[in-house]
């Protein structure tokens, strides 16, 4: 499987975790589509940066920069960019004035789910629902429309957005 398909099929993954049991789903199948679920968005997220900023690299170079991303640097992004003005670590420089109502739900969704992943992989005794999982199985879906059907994608904030993931402690150094 290639990286450029891996977020589509792990949003599948997810659903099927979700639905496994027709009757009482095993907190063992919800709690595996929770975190299936955050690793689609996760994946997808780094895919759209690596083409973004090397859209012709090889597929050795690919796997390189793909190998770039924390999941820490990512979330602190997706908080940052789930406000109206984003502002950089620092919190003096602004980066967006305005910023895209799609950005703020597609980062605001990652931020949520990488808090719901670690309850599903670390808390044992957080119980799980169906209609939980499926709830956020389904705003990953409408992350992925938001970003591949509307504007976002060609916006200049979605480009600051992206490069942020790599380059959020570097935003606020002075010239």
């Amino acid at each position: 499987m290639s990286a450029e398909s891996l977020p589509e099929h792990l949003l599948e993954q997810a659903k099927h975790l979700a639905r496994r049991e027709r009757t009482r789903p095993r907190q063992a199948s919800l709690r595996r589509a929770v975190s299936t679920a955050y690793y689609a968005l996760f994946h997808f997220l780094i895919r759209e940066t690596v083409k973004q900023i090397g859209p012709n690299l090889g597929v050795d170079n690919y796997n390189r920069v793909y190998r770039w991303f924390d999941h820490g640097a990512m979330y602190r992004v997706a908080r940052a960019f789930s406000q109206h003005v984003v502002r950089t670590q620092n919190s003096k420089d602004v980066l967006i004035h305005d910023n895209d109502a799609g950005i703020m739900f597609i980062a605001e969704n990652f931020a949520e789910l990488q808090e719901f992943r670690h309850l599903a992989d670390y808390d044992p005794g957080v119980v799980f629902f169906r209609a939980d999982v499926l709830d956020k199985i389904s705003h990953i879906e409408d992350a992925f429309a938001v970003w591949n059907f509307g504007k976002v994608r060609k916006s200049s904030q979605a480009s600051t957005f992206l490069l942020s993931f790599l380059l959020w402690e570097k935003w606020g150094k002075r010239p």
